[in-house]
């Protein structure tokens, strides 16, 4: 059982470095002619920044906001899943803004809060499809309201039943069973 669980921690190690590779493989053969020849034509002009202090918050910015922030949500899709790790990207932008209402740099109107309730609902909701993958909450309120009815009309039946036999005692042997 050892061998198998470090093996699979290898396999997923190594599986999200390649997978970070591969961005950034991706990202350059791919943007990099394209800011060149943005650059080239005038369409973008591009400089590098002037001061030291800009480099450094590049760096830190490149850094946690790209590198670090890839590679936890590559693992938080290994630990979960791609659709959970993908809804949760959803999540980032009115979390940013709940920040800046309680640093105090925004200020917003109640339709947000109700979209960001919205978006946090729904997000809860099919974390735990996900997580419970036979579990269909539908399923189970169609059956239990088909079983309610069922009850209720079974109750009724029962009802009905017991009046009936009273109200219509015949002493007719002519429709008793067996009888000819």
């Amino acid at each position: 059982m050892f061998a198998y669980h470090t093996n699979l921690v290898w396999e997923c190690t190594f599986f999200l470095h390649a997978a970070a590779g591969f961005v950034g493989l991706s990202d350059t053969i791919i943007i990099l002619p394209c800011l060149l020849i943005w650059d080239f034509t005038g369409w973008e002009c591009f400089s590098l920044p002037p001061t030291n202090d800009l480099w450094t918050l590049l760096l830190i910015d490149g850094f946690v906001g790209t590198v670090l922030s890839e590679l936890l949500w590559l693992w938080g899709v290994f630990l979960t899943s791609p659709l959970i790790g993908t809804l949760s990207l959803t999540l980032v932008t009115p979390l940013s803004i709940v920040y800046s209402i309680f640093v105090g740099k925004a200020s917003l109107s109640w339709e947000f809060f109700l979209g960001a309730a919205v978006m946090i609902v729904a997000f809860v909701c099919i974390t735990l499809l996900d997580n419970y993958g036979n579990w269909d909450p539908l399923w189970i309120l169609m059956k239990k309201l088909f079983n309610a009815a069922r009850r209720m009309r079974a109750h009724r039946g029962y009802e009905s039943l017991a009046i009936t036999p009273q109200a219509s005692h015949s002493t007719d042997d002519s429709t008793a069973i067996g009888s000819s």
